[in-house]
């Protein structure tokens, strides 16, 4: 009994740190795009960090990263951070901006070009920025399959019985050890 009490006490101290009252619940269902939802004014749904965290598969650290970085800007209660759907929504343009090679400063300028528009990344981008990323990924493509290539050749070398070179004194070239 003094187990279920205590559970029963640590839920309504979360609530009151949330600003619900007794009457109020907060889905704790952990389902993606759910998560927990607290009342705000003008009935908007808040997110805790957790919540967003566990809907985007991203860690605690990394909201806060975002957050410090200017990217993302909850609502504080106490020490509580809770997001908006708008942040929801830069949060997506955030991953999907990393996934597409985009640095954090890049992606901040794109946010605040569209701050007034909807839709995509994509769509927001300009001919240019996409040109531009299009070339710097075929360069970093470039590089990843020269490192793949020289690791499968030193790879081969061992297999085979072969020593590996040894490394030069010296040398400030950038070749690599596992180059043939």
């Amino acid at each position: 009994m003094r187990f279920i009490e205590r559970q029963r006490r640590l839920k309504e101290v979360r609530m009151s740190r949330l600003g619900l009252n007794r009457d109020q619940k907060s889905d704790n269902s952990g389902g993606r795009g759910i998560g927990s939802r607290a009342s705000a004014p003008h009935d908007e749904l808040l997110f805790t960090i957790g919540a967003m965290a566990r809907d985007f598969s991203i860690s605690l650290r990394a909201l806060r990263f975002y957050e410090d970085r200017g990217l993302l800007h909850p609502i504080r209660r106490g020490s509580t951070r809770l997001y908006t759907a708008a942040d929801r929504q830069h949060l997506e343009l955030i991953l999907r901006g990393k996934r597409l090679g985009f640095t954090l400063a890049e992606i901040h300028e794109i946010i605040d070009a569209r701050r007034d528009k909807m839709g995509d990344l994509e769509s927001t981008l300009q001919p240019e920025q996409i040109i531009a990323q299009i070339h710097h990924l075929e360069r970093q493509r470039e590089e990843i399959d020269e490192a793949i290539s020289a690791l499968r050749n030193a790879q081969q070398r061992l297999t085979e019985g072969w020593p590996l070179p040894p490394l030069e004194n010296g040398s400030s070239s950038g070749a690599s050890v596992f180059e043939a």
